[in-house]
């Protein structure tokens, strides 16, 4: 059985960590919804991809610089402004698991207590490249779901070992990078494997039958209905 993650939202149907995406999301019923959060300059959490806004939006800058309501004049494609973290809480709560890929250190703290404050800490999973976020998390609030991500074809067997110190539940690795081995030794520590990149019917199947545990997708509906 495989968990289907949507990528950003339902991002191959509309732009990226919108609330357009993740209303798609939850319309085609997929099993959780991944995005990214970074933390402003004046200290408020919000959901996109890049350490910078002109990607996605029509604005410029990074977003580390920025307060929110200087990001909050900028607009998405789809003429959204640029969700909070707070804003797809009140969205998706009750509806659908997040999961929430830290993109920034040194923001624990401040994700944590909206997670606590929304009573979340069930539904949600943290999700970052960084080791030391990972750990954080799971140290200021054991209760949190968390995987590990940064994980290459050369680090996978110490990215396991160091996955299951910090009580982190799968590593996030490209599909790419997945084989055979690198499944058996995160499912011989107790550890699952969650794969991005996989968009294709093939590349899909083909992780199927690498015994993947979830595959996180811009359409999640590729995915066959079968799920935890």
């Amino acid at each position: 059985m495989v968990l289907k993650i949507a990528r950003r939202g339902a991002s191959g149907y509309c732009p990226e960590n919108t609330m357009a995406a993740f209303d798609k999301a939850v319309e085609i019923d997929c099993d959780t919804i991944e995005f990214d959060i970074h933390k402003t300059k004046d200290g408020h959490i919000i959901v996109m991809h890049d350490d910078n806004v002109q990607r996605t939006t029509d604005g410029l800058g990074n977003i580390k610089d920025l307060t929110l309501k200087e990001i909050k004049m900028f607009h998405e494609p789809n003429g959204e402004s640029v969700p909070t973290l707070q804003g797809v809480f009140d969205l998706l709560k009750n509806k659908k698991r997040m999961m929430l890929d830290i993109k920034d250190q040194n923001m624990e703290k401040e994700v944590l207590s909206l997670v606590n404050d929304n009573d979340l800490e069930e539904y949600v999973i943290i999700d970052s490249d960084f080791p030391d976020v990972v750990k954080k998390i799971k140290k200021m609030n054991p209760k949190i779901h968390v995987y590990l991500g940064g994980v290459t074809k050369d680090n996978y067997k110490s990215a396991v070992q160091e996955a299951k110190i910090i009580d982190a539940e799968m590593i996030k690795v490209e599909n790419i990078l997945v084989n055979e081995d690198l499944v058996k030794e995160a499912h011989n520590n107790g550890i699952g494997v969650y794969v991005w990149g996989a968009e294709e019917t093939n590349d899909i199947k083909n992780m199927q039958d690498l015994d993947v545990d979830a595959i996180v997708c811009d359409f999640p509906d590729k995915i066959p209905e079968f799920s935890f």
